[in-house]
């Protein structure tokens, strides 16, 4: 019973930091252009946050990623849904991206520290649509 409980424990700790870490998938969907202004946050230890988008195949999507104080961050957004694909464009700091997209639904947009730094400190991502 005590391992049971351990468990249980275990995973409602990683589904709450990943609950966390991706913030509810954001819809771009929706077809009303605008800018989307998301406060993010390094702890100290932590290598990567993903957030969770919706968007519509041509829709052109444009993430600057603005990182505050000493962290030096990258971000590559990918397609989670089919087909699979090696399409992960992304850049180190400032605009991510600026481009239509190639498929309708659910992008991962991943950001994470570069030279293997495990910094804290908190970041700003713009991500507007048009």
């Amino acid at each position: 019973m005590l391992r049971f409980a351990a468990a249980v424990i275990c995973l409602l700790g990683l589904s709450q930091s990943a609950g966390a870490a991706d913030g509810g998938c954001i819809r771009l969907d929706k077809g009303v252009p605008g800018v989307h202004v998301i406060p993010g946050r390094f702890d100290h230890g932590q290598a990567q946050i993903i957030y969770c988008l919706y968007a519509r195949a041509g829709q052109r999507l444009r993430i600057n990623l603005k990182p505050s104080g000493r962290l030096n961050l990258e971000a590559n957004l990918r397609f989670a849904g089919v087909p699979a694909s090696d399409w992960a464009p992304g850049n180190p700091g400032g605009v991510v991206l600026d481009e239509a997209l190639p498929w309708t639904g659910k992008y991962l947009l991943i950001i994470g520290q570069r030279f293997g730094e495990r910094r804290k400190g908190p970041f700003k991502l713009d991500i507007s649509t048009h």
